[in-house]
């Protein structure tokens, strides 16, 4: 972020720093300075279509974090219709959607896209695999979060907990609190977690 900020004094109506320094503040939990950031750097693109389909994916990303729902898919929209076939885009905005559970349908159609377009990524993969158990397809839920599984060695939390919480609602209880107390071990997980394994059922 200073980096970036150090960039704009500069070069001022260089897009890009503007686009580093929203990044560096959303993943520093100062979503609306990320906004503020993003939105004079998209104001600044000329004639660059991927840059502003960019700043509009990182948008999309901030106004999510921030509880602006509607922003936010106005702004993936506008990602998507830049470039239609972006698999980040695509990823992201399903697994958003399907955290609310709002628009599955869509939310299926975006993801399964994304792994046609990037096959073999796991965290694609789980955004499938979470779409699918929202939509209460468990048995084909299982399938694709036993891919990203596969894929990722060292397996974060997150990823373990919405295996355990496919595996609950198909009935293997005892297999879904291990898959939880691991992905407690492992860190990542939500913040209901802990309930999840004090009470041996899964909790939303």
């Amino acid at each position: 972020m200073k980096e970036a900020a150090r960039t704009i004094e500069l070069f001022p109506t260089a897009p890009e720093a503007y686009l580093y320094k929203g990044i560096a503040h959303s993943q520093l939990h100062q979503y609306e300075q990320a906004i503020e950031e993003l939105v004079t750097g998209r104001d600044l693109v000329v004639d660059n279509a991927p840059l502003t389909a960019q700043f509009w994916s990182s948008l999309g990303e901030a106004y999510n974090a921030s509880k602006q729902f509607a922003k936010s898919d106005q702004s993936y929209e506008k990602a998507l219709a830049i470039l239609p076939n972006d698999p980040t885009a695509l990823n992201n905005w399903a697994y958003y959607l399907s955290l609310r559970g709002d628009q599955l349908e869509r939310a299926e159609r975006m993801s399964k896209r994304s792994n046609e377009l990037a096959p073999g990524q796991p965290s694609y993969q789980d955004t499938y695999a979470w779409v699918l158990f929202r939509m209460k397809r468990h048995a084909d839920a299982r399938e694709w979060i036993e891919k990203a599984i596969a894929g990722s060695p060292n397996a974060d939390g997150e990823l373990l907990e919405h295996y355990g919480d496919i595996l609950f609602e198909l009935g293997e209880q005892a297999n879904a609190l291990e898959k939880w107390k691991r992905a407690k071990e492992r860190g990542g997980a939500s913040e209901l977690i802990d309930r999840k394994i004090a009470e041996g059922r899964r909790v939303e």
